[in-house]
């Protein structure tokens, strides 16, 4: 049987994770912010700078960059803006759950494909069309 203390830690566990979700936002919000800080990390390796580097040449704390990094903070979009132009590269690079443009490319490159083929074998194109639109 629990006594009265395994029924109060119980319940301060459960008012601390709740206390938790709205202090640092929901899980989807916190993945979001994992999701910027891994780009920038990855954006800041590829740039070939260390995070004092970045943090100095974007006017951020150094432990806000790796608190940022590490997904245990937010970004605003002044420090994201801020962060991007001392990596001289796009914001939007910084954010994950974008279509980046080589995927967009790509997706150019077999529309194109289809339609020469569609031109090239007009038939095989309508054959392929009454299948259920088989590719390749």
């Amino acid at each position: 049987m629990r006594g009265p203390s395994a029924v109060v830690c119980g319940g301060r566990r459960k008012i601390a994770e709740r206390l938790k979700d709205v202090v640092l936002g929901s899980a989807q919000e916190r993945a979001l912010e994992v999701g910027v800080g891994t780009r920038i990390a990855y954006e800041r390796r590829i740039a070939n700078r260390t995070q004092e580097q970045l943090a100095e040449r974007a006017g951020v704390a150094l432990g806000t960059i790796r608190k940022i990094e590490r997904g245990e903070r937010g970004v605003s979009d002044a420090v994201l803006d801020a962060i991007a132009d001392a990596l001289d590269i796009d914001p939007a690079r910084l954010l994950p759950n974008r279509e980046r443009p080589d995927d967009r490319v790509h997706r150019a490159m077999q529309a194109l494909g289809q339609a020469v083929d569609t031109a090239a074998h007009p038939t095989l194109a309508r054959r392929r069309t009454a299948q259920g639109g088989m590719s390749r």
